[in-house]
């Protein structure tokens, strides 16, 4: 009999206070790391469950006994541990495999009897026919909501996020149930990564060779294309557009421009930035369709974007051109260190923590913009975010910008003076701002960096139970460890599930 079935998803992340551990050292303090890891996701569902218990029944004490007896009988929850995609890490990918590994290894030996762990070939198996049926592209920006919705036999996600600072790992496991809440957080830990441990440098060539290599292929594999539309290169997982991302663009976008460049036949393809198309800037819209790759509404028309990585003696450049049916073509290439034109390679920092959640939960939520996701503008330009959840939900929005100032944006004063909640419904696109829900505007301005927008979707109006600076009364900014602490803040609420997303601007001179 189950009473307490919870999935839970665990992500990796990063904070400041770190514990080191060797992993080239003794095995025991390697082994120790993960065990107090499984033991801090351990205790927190343990908790859980008599906590639970204890809300749903009149007499508390018979909630404990009922725990009791569920621990003896060996009622287990099932657990699996999501696998690492090579594109979004840092490291080699069997390194992180192998954080995974000792993971489940020591929620076995923690564990005990109650849990049962899913091998990680038959995770492998449902993520596949996921891919095959469109459920894990239709939650674009979620995928943990995907797999909520489509591993029926599964009640623990584990799900691993791995950050570099310098050359350690540090990871942390959070822990979140069906319901969206966050059921544990275990301190981090940190793993000295040896030079093997990194992402693999190939040989490298210039700049100006990738470029014209990159075009080339581009190209080659995609003769039907007609329109060039730019969707940004990004620093690693940042989300951030830094000068040397946008240089790269622009030089990218040019060669493949010359490259179908005919003289005799007069053939030309145009170029110009990502924009959604009216039709998708409101009413009913799938998931699906605000990838950057649909936004622009046209079969001829392709995205190309791309994220670059700072590696060990290299950059390694990863650009694509998307359509409509998927990833049309694709280059892979590294670059030698130094030779970055004199652009800028890294950001001024990153949103770090602010985005540790993004992705949790049990909503697929999508937030980008007009110019798609994680999107770049120059002073003085309009930005109109698109904002989409598949079901009912309350949803609140902050805007931190370059210089560290947070103002809430939804709901604001503006707002109240003709809506009573901050409630959307599923499956519909809303465009923000935009009359008369959102009587503002968003014109960027000085000074240039990176800015960020940082939402929440509640399954209920929470606005009177949150701190009163964030129901949306003032757009004076906000405290400023109150605007660092928003994801506890709408987390630590009662009965209520939560979502979280981000969408990352980068302002730019020009």
């Amino acid at each position: 009999m189950r009473n307490f079935g919870i999935i839970v998803v665990l992500c990796l992340c990063v904070t400041a206070q770190a514990h080191a551990v060797e992993p080239q050292g003794p095995q025991d303090s390697r082994r120790a790391a993960f065990h107090a890891m499984a033991q801090d996701i351990i205790s927190g569902l343990d908790r859980t469950r008599r906590m639970d218990g204890a809300a749903n029944k009149v007499d508390t004490a018979l909630a404990y006994l009922r725990y009791a007896y569920d621990y003896v009988q060996g009622e287990q929850l099932r657990i699996a541990v999501a696998p690492f995609v090579q594109d979004d890490l840092k490291i080699n990918k069997a390194v992180a495999d192998e954080f995974n590994d000792s993971l489940f290894a020591a929620l076995i030996e923690k564990g005990g009897q109650r849990y049962d762990l899913m091998a990680r070939q038959n995770l492998n198996v449902l993520i596949n026919d996921m891919h095959q049926t469109g459920a894990w592209e239709a939650a674009d920006g979620n995928p943990i909501n995907a797999l909520l919705q489509n591993a029926g036999n599964v009640d623990v996600l584990i799900r691993g996020r791995i950050r570099i600072s310098g050359r350690n790992a540090v990871l942390t496991y959070t822990a979140l149930g069906m319901d969206g809440r966050i059921l544990a957080q275990t301190a981090p830990q940190q793993f000295t990564l040896r030079p093997e441990d990194a992402k693999i440098t190939r040989s490298t060539v210039t700049l100006d060779r990738a470029i014209a290599d990159a075009a080339q292929r581009l190209a080659d594999q995609t003769p039907e294309l007609e329109e060039l539309r730019l969707g940004g290169v990004r620093f690693e997982d940042t989300g951030i557009q830094p000068a040397f991302g946008r240089y790269v663009e622009g030089r990218l976008s040019v060669a493949i421009h010359d490259s179908f460049a005919n003289l005799l036949t007069g053939r030309s393809i145009k170029v110009g930035r990502l924009q959604a198309s009216q039709e998708l800037t409101r009413g009913i819209v799938s998931g699906k369709e605000l990838q950057d790759r649909n936004l622009v509404g046209d079969a001829n028309a392709y995205v190309l974007s791309g994220t670059y990585w700072e590696l060990p003696g290299s950059i390694e450049l990863r650009v694509e051109l998307k359509g409509p049916s998927g990833v049309a073509a694709s280059w892979v290439g590294w670059i030698g260190a130094q030779d970055t034109a004199g652009r800028r390679l890294r950001p001024d920092g990153d949103f770090g923590s602010l985005r540790d959640n993004d992705g949790l939960g049990p909503f697929a939520f999508h937030l980008t913009s007009d110019r798609g996701k994680n999107a770049a503008y120059g002073f003085t330009e309009k930005m109109k975010l698109l904002i989409r959840v598949d079901r009912e939900a309350w949803i609140y929005c902050f805007y931190r910008d370059a210089a560290g100032s947070t103002i809430q944006i939804l709901p604001n004063p503006h707002f109240w003076k003709s809506y009573k909640q901050p409630r959307f419904e599923g499956g519909v696109v809303y465009t923000v701002p935009e009359e008369p829900r959102f009587n503002f505007e968003f014109t960027v301005s000085p000074p240039a960096g990176q800015e960020l927008v940082k939402c929440f979707a509640v399954s209920r109006d929470v606005t009177a139970e949150l701190p009163q600076p964030l129901q949306g009364q003032s757009l004076t900014p906000l405290p400023r460890d109150l605007a660092l602490q928003l994801s506890p803040a709408f987390q630590a609420l009662k009965d209520a599930a939560v979502s979280e997303a981000s969408f990352v601007v980068t302002v730019k001179q020009k």
